[in-house]
């Protein structure tokens, strides 16, 4: 095959892979060991540069682990079937109308379900209350109902999928058939916007996005003091309401959350799920799902774009070309200076030892680190591999072809 036949078909099967890679990354589960990949990364930047709070001062976290009340739930029968620890709704409904009365908050994220197991005297109360306050999310799944139906104006999709490799959240998918996801909904309701589906295609206005990616955590609270002992948890009962003896800082700070996000669930205990930087709550990964929002993190990044087509490029090159990595420098770097001909025999070289889906992983990485973006591994080194696959077996079936012919 001719080099610019080489070089066209090279183009080709970049673009393809670089639109299938793109198709993959959209899916609602993970398909490879990325976050594996990244929790030894963490761990390893972690334990050299170790990972403080980055909880900025537009934030409120208010922790309900502590504030649980034991409710009896029955079964379809009607009959008592045990005692389930839920949120205190009285301290919820106090919150709550606080909040609304003084409307003085940029949004709050109420990472409490509301199901139909377990009841209190103050649910309706409480959901009318939830149901009549401005810039407001509740969470909502698909393997229970929420007990009153009018609270699904409020909601957004809080489930993720995982796989039998991967466990434990690892990407986020910000829409699927059931409708918008919780931090979907924050960002519709803040900005106006949101992600429309066009075929194979998801957009944000007019740029072309992600509808599922990687977290990056920007937002971590990984404990409930900071570096400086200053306090990133607030506990609903002892620090916000306070009791009668004692006034809590809802009452006693008037601007404490003055144009602040506020964001209700439970930090520690069984609201928590594996990520690869640790275990981090469900509040948390909703509240870095909206910022990755924000902050436009599911745009596809033109950079990234680029050098993925440019990797995919070489490596569809290389394999067409029926060289290894080595083999083609050497080819092209012949009559280079003698300096650059070093430099480039020297990397070649590197590349071939760690071979190709080394060579990804690293990419990876690299692209996590500077842009902080994820792509499907596996999926691409697979690609690859079947590309490889096909021109061996052309290969072969040319090679087999010359011979009937000379039989014949």
């Amino acid at each position: 095959m001719r080099k610019q036949r080489k070089v066209i078909w090279s183009v080709v099967i970049a673009i393809g892979f670089l639109f299938f890679s793109y198709c993959i990354t959209n899916l609602d589960f993970p398909i490879s060991g990325e976050k594996a990949l990244l929790y030894r990364f963490e761990m390893v930047r972690n334990y050299l540069f170790p990972r403080g709070n980055t909880v900025n001062d537009s934030i409120l976290l208010i922790d309900v682990s502590f504030d649980k009340i034991p409710v009896k739930t029955t079964d379809e029968y009607g009959l008592t079937i045990g005692d389930i620890q839920i949120t205190d709704r009285k301290k919820l409904l106090d919150l709550l109308q606080e909040l609304k009365k003084r409307d003085d908050y940029k949004y709050i994220l109420l990472d409490a379900f509301f199901g139909q197991k377990g009841k209190t005297p103050h649910d309706s109360a409480l959901y009318a209350t939830i149901c009549s306050m401005k810039r407001i999310v509740i969470p909502c799944h698909a393997d229970e109902a929420l007990a009153d139906s009018s609270l699904m104006k409020k909601a957004g999709w809080a489930d993720y999928t995982s796989t039998y490799n991967v466990s434990g959240f690892s990407k986020y998918s910000y829409m699927s058939d059931k409708g918008m996801s919780l931090p979907l909904r924050m960002y519709k309701d803040i900005t106006g916007r949101t992600i429309r589906r066009h075929g194979l295609l998801y957009t944000d206005g007019w740029w072309l996005v992600s509808k599922s990616i990687v977290l990056t955590f920007d937002v971590n609270a990984n404990s409930a003091y900071n570096e400086k002992g200053e306090k990133v948890w607030y506990y609903l009962g002892a620090d916000i309401l306070g009791n009668e003896e004692e006034r809590g800082l809802l009452y006693e700070i008037p601007e404490l959350t003055k144009d602040k996000y506020i964001v209700i669930g439970a930090m520690q205990g069984d609201d928590s799920h594996s990520t690869y930087i640790g275990s981090v709550s469900g509040a948390i990964i909703n509240l870095n799902a909206y910022f990755s929002l924000l902050d436009k993190h599911h745009v596809v990044s033109i950079t990234l774009a680029v050098i993925l087509f440019c990797a995919f490029f070489f490596l569809a090159y290389l394999t067409i070309s029926r060289q290894d990595l080595r083999g083609l420098t050497e080819s092209i770097t012949q009559k280079q200076s003698y300096r650059l001909r070093t430099r480039l025999i020297a990397m070649s070289a590197l590349c071939s030892w760690i071979g190709y889906s080394l060579f990804l992983s690293i990419l990876c990485i690299l692209t996590y680190v500077f842009l902080g973006e994820v792509y499907e591994i596996f999926v691409t080194s697979t690609m690859f591999y079947f590309l490889s696959l096909t021109v061996k077996y052309t290969d072969n079936f040319k090679r087999l072809s010359k011979i009937w012919k000379r039989k014949d």
